[in-house]
């Protein structure tokens, strides 16, 4: 690997690294740190004590060589896999669960998703996208026993000291 002149000062690297919050910055520092203070006497001491690869530090070094610490320290965002849906649709699908009526099942926003806008993605990808980023679930009403009186519903809400100290309602 080739030299690499560090133009800032320990102190000044010492002082960055100690108010440095973010994990993958510090230790980007910590290896200018080591190089400028003279801790490891090359680059290629670097991968064995930094626990990283000798091409990543080859790469960061290149990085500083060109931009500086200040675009050194600014971290490339991960490239990530696109989401299925577009955005959209997205929208349109978050303000339908938002309603009362909502849809049934996750087959049901399959089923959707495909007269509406053409779209057929897997249930497994759906599972996925609603409860994480559009926060919602489907509206499922729970089924009641055949058996169920709601006379005998009525007097248990009467007479559970529970209910009537918390105000819950079991009536539909």
């Amino acid at each position: 690997m080739t030299k690499i002149k560090i133009i800032e000062e320990g102190m000044e690297l010492k002082r960055q690294l100690q108010q440095e919050t973010r994990g993958r910055q510090k230790e980007r520092l910590q290896a200018l740190y080591l190089l400028k203070t003279g801790q490891v006497q090359s680059a290629t001491e670097l991968p064995y004590l930094l626990g990283r690869s000798y091409s990543t530090i080859k790469n960061w070094l290149k990085i500083y060589r060109q931009q500086g610490l200040k675009g050194w320290l600014q971290l490339q965002p991960g490239g990530g896999k696109r989401l299925s849906l577009p955005n959209p649709v997205l929208v349109a699908l978050q303000e339908r669960l938002k309603t009362p009526q909502g849809f049934s099942d996750y087959q049901a926003i399959q089923t959707g998703l495909t007269t509406t806008y053409g779209i057929e993605i897997p249930s497994k990808t759906l599972w996925g996208i609603v409860p994480k980023r559009l926060q919602a679930r489907p509206k499922v009403v729970r089924p009641h026993s055949q058996a169920r009186k709601e006379s005998a519903v009525a007097d248990f809400e009467k007479k559970s000291p529970a209910l009537k100290y918390f105000s819950y309602s079991l009536s539909p």
